[in-house]
């Protein structure tokens, strides 16, 4: 059809312009020829477009989908910091009050450890002073003994033998009696004679006299007594007392004399020396209990910070959980936002693909008329004017 209207078209173009044109089999060939590359290529190029559209829009789809998935990971990934978190929280707190108690617990022991030492020092020097108070009580109790020696069997009957005594001899067997363990009543001759003289053991007694047994009363009364001889004797000096006695009354008097007098020394010494001993000894039980406390208060200490440790490995174990897991939030967070960005970016370009590919499918259908539009146009229009042209493609071929 297109071969016989150039010729028709010819004949006008000669009719009316005075010019000629031939169409020839050349022409025709050309026709052929260049419909069929146009067709090829034009093919080709629609694979092509319709290969990138589907492969932008097959890739936008999987982008949205990806994106979907990817805000569904974060919102359990999310929910898994908010429990690492709540975990994380409830670590330090504890710690945190454990540390208080371990501080609170550290400042008492430190405090408790200066007090004993402080303690120590104190009781060391009492125990000092009650040691040096007692060194000087040695000589007494030395004395005392020596005292003894003066004193035996023989020189006892003597006294005991005694009817009815001297006053001296009697006023020393009552001091005697005041301070012998176990008498009582008053301290007559009889008295004296049944609890102290008559006693078998009475020299071992004396020697193993323990004058921290001696009860204040007794020892007041003895005292009183000591006095009332060195009143009745006022013309003997009190240092020579003992052996006025020993020479002019009684050996055993005399030695039992010195006995009292020494023993009463000793007393007065622990009286003095006593209040430090308790004192001492007061001091040392409470130093003990509160070591003991502090030994307690440490050992309690030691497992809270051992417990501390622990907590603090967990709590690091956590937080560098909870990190990794915030790093990939904020990882995945970036990864979202850049590809909800994109998507909304290209929200138009897929509208427009969309219409692209449609129009594609559209101007496939017409692929085989535009083409042998296009290769008449080249094959056979090219001496015509622009007037037979028009006509020849909207009015004839179309």
């Amino acid at each position: 059809m297109v071969h016989l209207s150039v010729q028709k078209f010819s004949t006008k173009f000669k009719q009316v312009y005075k010019r000629n044109n031939f169409s020839t089999p050349k022409n025709y060939l050309d026709f052929i020829k260049n419909y069929m590359t146009f067709l090829s290529d034009k093919r080709r190029l629609f694979d092509s477009m319709v290969r990138r559209l589907e492969g932008g829009l097959t890739t936008l789809a999987k982008a949205q989908k990806d994106t979907e998935i990817l805000s569904q990971q974060l919102e359990v990934q999310n929910a898994e910091i908010a429990k690492k978190q709540i975990v994380v929280q409830e670590l330090i707190d504890d710690i945190t009050a454990k540390s208080e108690i371990a501080a609170v617990q550290q400042k008492e022991a430190s405090e408790k450890k200066e007090y004993l030492d402080k303690q120590s020092v104190i009781i060391a020097k009492e125990e000092k002073e009650a040691a040096i108070a007692l060194e000087e009580a040695i000589p007494a109790l030395e004395a005392a003994k020596l005292a003894l020696g003066n004193v035996n069997k023989a020189s006892l009957d003597e006294i005991k033998a005694l009817p009815n005594p001297p006053t001296v001899i009697l006023d020393v067997c009552a001091v005697c009696f005041f301070l012998y363990p176990k008498t009582s009543g008053n301290p007559d001759w009889p008295a004296i004679k049944a609890q102290v003289l008559m006693d078998m053991k009475l020299l071992e007694n004396l020697k193993t006299y323990n004058v921290e047994k001696t009860r204040p009363a007794d020892a007041a009364n003895a005292k009183k007594r000591i006095q009332k001889i060195l009143k009745d004797n006022k013309e003997i000096p009190p240092e020579e007392m003992a052996a006025f006695i020993l020479k002019q009354k009684s050996q055993a008097a005399g030695g039992l004399y010195s006995w009292c007098e020494s023993t009463l020394k000793c007393y007065d010494i622990n009286k003095e020396v006593e209040p430090k001993k308790i004192k001492a000894a007061t001091m040392k039980a409470q130093k003990e209990k509160g070591e003991k406390e502090l030994a307690e208060t440490e050992a309690n200490l030691k497992a809270l910070n051992e417990s501390l440790a622990i907590l603090n490995a967990k709590k690091k174990e956590n937080q560098d959980e909870l990190n990794e897991l915030q790093r990939k939030s904020a990882e995945m967070t970036r990864k979202l936002n850049a590809a909800s960005q994109l998507i909304t970016g290209l929200g138009s370009e897929q509208t427009r693909w969309s219409h692209d590919m449609e129009q594609i499918k559209i101007d496939k259908i017409k692929l085989v008329g535009d083409c042998l539009t296009g290769s008449a146009f080249l094959s056979y229009c090219g001496p015509f004017n622009s007037v037979l042209r028009q006509e020849m493609i909207f009015e004839t071929w179309k």
